[in-house]
C-alpha cells in the first residue's frame, strides 16, 4: 500500500495501515507488528490496538523528523506474527512519499558578484547572468529573479531577466554622472509563501573617450 506524509508533520501523527487478518482464534491470532527493514533513521514507529471484532488494528506514526530533500521515500517492510510457537509470520511493503513543503529558500551561487559595463553600452546589452537555486520541488523550487528597487537602481539604469538571471542595460549610462553601480538582486521561489533571499552585484561602468 502507499500513503503519504507532508515533510512537516509533526511527531505522533498517524496513518492506518491495513491490518493483518488470521482465522485462528485467541493467541494463535494476530499478535504484534514489527517494520522489518525500510526504517531510515528510525523515522517510523508502529502502534495496534485490538478492536471487539478480534482484529488488531496498526498505525504507522511520525517518530522523528521528515525531510524530502534528504529522503524523499520510504519502502517499509512490515511483518505480522501471530502467538503461536514458532509464530507465524505474514508481511507487506508499506510506500511512504514525503510530500514537498516550501521549507528552503532559494540559495544564489555567490553572495556578491562583479562585472563592468562600457558606458556607451547600448539598452539591451547584457552584462551578466545571476544564478540561484532552490532545493525544494515544484513550484516551491523555482526560482524569478528580480532587482529591489526601493534599495537599489531606482532610476531603472539596469533591468533583469525573471526567469534566467541575466543582468541587462535599461537605459543610457553615463561614466561621469556615476562610475560604479550597486544593485541588490533579488530570487524569490513560486511558492504560496514565497520565501527569497538577495545578492549584490557591482557594476563598474568603463569611461569611453569622448572626442571634442
Amino acid at each position: 500500500m502507499s500513503i503519504e506524509f507532508p515533510e512537516n508533520t509533526p511527531r505522533d501523527v498517524k496513518r492506518t495501515l491495513n491490518a493483518a487478518k488470521d482465522r485462528d482464534l485467541g493467541i494463535y491470532n494476530t499478535q504484534r507488528y514489527n517494520i522489518v527493514s525500510g526504517n531510515t533513521n528510525n523515522a517510523f514507529r508502529l502502534s495496534s490496538h485490538r478492536e471487539k471484532d478480534g482484529v488488531l488494528y496498526l498505525d504507522l506514526q511520525i517518530n522523528g523528523v521528515l525531510d524530502r530533500e534528504t529522503i524523499p521515500e520510504y519502502s517499509l517492510v512490515i511483518e505480522a506474527l501471530d502467538g503461536g510457537s514458532p509464530p507465524l509470520r505474514g508481511s507487506m511493503i508499506v510506500n511512504v512519499t514525503i510530500q514537498d513543503v516550501n521549507d528552503n529558500q532559494p540559495i544564489f551561487n555567490q553572495s556578491r558578484y562583479f562585472a563592468t559595463v562600457p558606458e556607451n553600452a547600448t539598452v539591451g546589452t547584457s552584462i551578466f547572468q545571476v544564478f540561484a537555486t532552490d532545493a525544494d520541488a515544484g513550484s516551491n523550487g523555482e526560482v524569478e529573479y528580480s532587482i529591489n528597487r526601493r534599495q537599489s537602481d531606482k532610476d531603472g539604469l539596469f533591468n533583469i531577466d525573471s526567469k534566467s538571471g541575466l543582468i541587462f542595460v535599461n537605459k543610457a549610462l553615463d561614466f561621469e554622472t556615476k562610475e560604479v553601480h550597486e544593485l541588490v538582486v533579488v530570487a524569490k521561489d513560486k511558492g504560496l509563501q514565497p520565501l527569497e533571499t538577495t545578492a549584490f552585484v557591482s557594476i563598474c561602468t568603463k569611461d569611453f573617450y569622448h572626442t571634442v
